[in-house]
């Protein structure tokens, strides 16, 4: 079964969720799907999507191969399939509409958003909007009747007739679904009896047959009739014939390649990820309600964002001295320009070509990144640059991991290497190291992303030394979802920070510059979901770096990056009332704060 995949997005300012028993109903997907599936009704589970809620939105995802389209926007021809294939799905929840347990959840279920909700893939319908109804009428049960008969009543009979009193527990009359292809049906006895409805419209009467003796006028019906069968035979293999193609192609492409479990795991992880934040969001829109807090209007502004603020001296080494000799001075600026300093794009050559990631230093003379970054590359054709160098220097890889097999590396097992330079790099800024990192510790990810930065053409450039335009450094922000340790023994991180191919082997750091992962690779196995990011935990790094004799500094405290300046307090707050005839008199030169006051 193909791993689920994105399918729409649906935004909340205009819909809201049809509740049932106290919740919303798309929240309960689990419970109809069980419930289906118990019922007899799984032929029918793949026609809802699953729900994830996000911040204003929620998003859509089901299992199936090719491109979700709406129904809307396809062609003549493959809509007809669509909606043949529709009208089956639909046929298996009909008989379920009046159970007791199931029929009202799945009554209020089948309300939809909009046509847009009907979503095709190469082989599946999907309702893609179920369980949210346009503002106007989500509290008016006889309008969502009205939704359901609109959207959903073309392709079921029993739908068609819902009636005002659809959500209120009567039964559903049943009738045939509507169809060009077929003969309309001639009414039952118990539906002439009733009266409940009028009876569908006869068609055609054809001219009575004769009765007599063979060779007869009725005769040449036969041959007819006979040709209008084959016919329809013929049309009905065809299309078997191309809705098989289809499916056999659709289930070529769509080839079980990523793990199905691991994949609803992350988006589970990605539920209760967003579940953490809208609540942490709503704790902080009543903080902003209430009297003294600092907002962007008030007399202290914002605090700038992590990576503008101004880095503690101590929190990271002093870098290496511009020119021989000199005492080494500590740091002063930003984050920012620490990571330009302390970051350098890797770049080598190899048999399969050119290729790079990104490294940092821990000393002037020694940067670490991963292994896969170099492993595959001609040891004499590794080269590290960067802006604040201003040139390619050749390296020497002088340690590096190995897979189980002793191998190249993969996702889940120790990836680190280390590449010396000739000598210590002036100006260069090596990192600090810590071990001290939970959930929700906000971070910034420093690399040399493939989709910004290009080497294929400049490897002869690098090979001479010389380096026409040095790379800009990307840096994004983000947190840290979860803390994971794997069976293999390393601890994982994965975070928000968007990182990507070249990012690899560069710095994951906090808001003080201090290393706390090192960025190694993008789960292929959630691209569906969403792309989940992964740094190795400082402290898988730490004892390979001791088996290797490399020193760094490492730092234990929890970081304190430095805040916002506070501005001169008036008058009245200190207690000293303002001059006469002055409105807020500024203070004298002796003037001092109240006592606890701080900045």
């Amino acid at each position: 079964m193909p791993a689920p995949r994105f399918l729409s997005k649906t935004d909340l300012a205009t819909v809201r969720p049809v509740s049932h028993q106290g919740r919303p109903v798309h929240a309960l997907h689990d419970r109809l799907v069980d419930l289906l599936r118990s019922k007899g009704g799984g032929a029918a589970e793949r026609l809802f999507a699953e729900p994830v809620a996000g911040a204003g939105a929620v998003s859509w995802y089901g299992d199936g191969a090719g491109e979700p389209q709406p129904l809307s926007a396809l062609s003549a021809a493959r809509r007809t399939e669509a909606e043949a294939l529709l009208t089956r799905q639909l046929k298996a929840v009909e008989g379920l509409l009046d159970d007791s347990e199931l029929g009202p959840l799945l009554k209020r279920a089948l309300v939809l958003s909009g046509p847009e909700a009907i979503v095709v893939l190469d082989d599946a319908v999907m309702l893609a909007g179920w369980g949210l109804a346009p503002k106007e009428i989500a509290e008016d049960d006889a309008a969502l009747a009205a939704q359901v008969r609109r959207l959903l009543g073309p392709y079921s009979g029993r739908l068609a007739a819902a009636g005002d009193d659809f959500f209120r527990g009567g039964p559903v009359a049943a009738t045939a679904p509507p169809t060009s292809a077929a003969p309309p049906a001639r009414p039952s006895a118990a539906a002439t009896a009733g009266g409940s409805r009028t009876p569908p419209p006869r068609g055609p009467v054809p001219a009575p047959v004769g009765t007599g003796a063979p060779g007869g006028r009725g005769l040449w019906l036969v041959p007819l009739l006979g040709a209008v069968a084959l016919l329809f035979f013929g049309l009905g293999s065809w299309l078997a014939w191309v809705h098989l193609t289809r499916d056999m192609a659709g289930r070529q492409l769509a080839a079980p390649v990523v793990d199905e479990e691991a994949t609803r795991s992350a988006i589970r992880l990605q539920r209760d990820t967003n579940e953490t934040l809208e609540r942490e969001l709503e704790q902080a829109r009543r903080a902003a309600a209430a009297p003294n807090v600092c907002t962007a209007e008030g007399p202290l502004g914002l605090a700038p964002p992590p990576e503008r603020q101004a880095v503690r001296p101590e929190a990271v080494p002093p870098p290496v001295p511009q020119q021989q000799g000199q005492a080494p001075q500590p740091f002063t600026g930003s984050l920012a320009q620490l990571l330009e300093r302390a970051t350098v794009m890797v770049v080598g050559a190899g048999p399969r070509g050119v290729g790079h990631g990104t490294g940092f230093f821990v000393s002037g003379d020694t940067v670490l990144t991963n292994a896969h970054v170099v492993e595959a590359h001609d040891p004499q054709q590794i080269f590290v640059m960067s802006a604040s160098i201003g040139r390619a220097i050749k390296v020497q890889v002088a340690g590096i991991t190995r897979g189980p097999d002793g191998g190249g590396v993969e996702p889940g097992v120790p990836d680190f290497a280390i590449l010396r330079l000739p000598q210590s790099v002036p100006g260069a800024q090596p990192l600090a190291l810590t071990r001290v990192a939970e959930k929700l510790t906000d971070v910034v990810a420093a690399g040399y992303p493939a989709s910004v930065v290009q080497v294929e053409g400049g490897m002869r450039e690098l090979q001479e030394g010389r380096l026409g335009q040095p790379p800009e450094l990307v840096l994004t922000r983000g947190s840290i979802s979860t803390i994971q340790r794997l069976p293999t023994g390393l601890t994982v991180m994965p975070h928000s920070a968007d990182i990507s191919p070249g990012n690899s082997g560069g710095p994951l750091v906090d808001g003080c510059g201090r290393v706390v992962g090192i960025n190694t690779f993008v789960s292929r196995a959630t691209a569906v979901a969403d792309r989940v990011k992964y740094a190795q935990k400082v402290e898988s790094l730490t004892p390979w770096l001791a088996q290797q004799n490399i020193a760094v500094q490492e730092r234990e405290d929890a970081c304190q990056p430095p805040g916002p300046s506070l501005p001169a307090l008036p008058p009245q707050a200190r207690g000293a009332p303002p001059a006469e005839g002055s409105p807020a008199a500024p203070p004298g030169p002796g003037a001092s704060p109240p006592a606890g006051a701080s900045r």
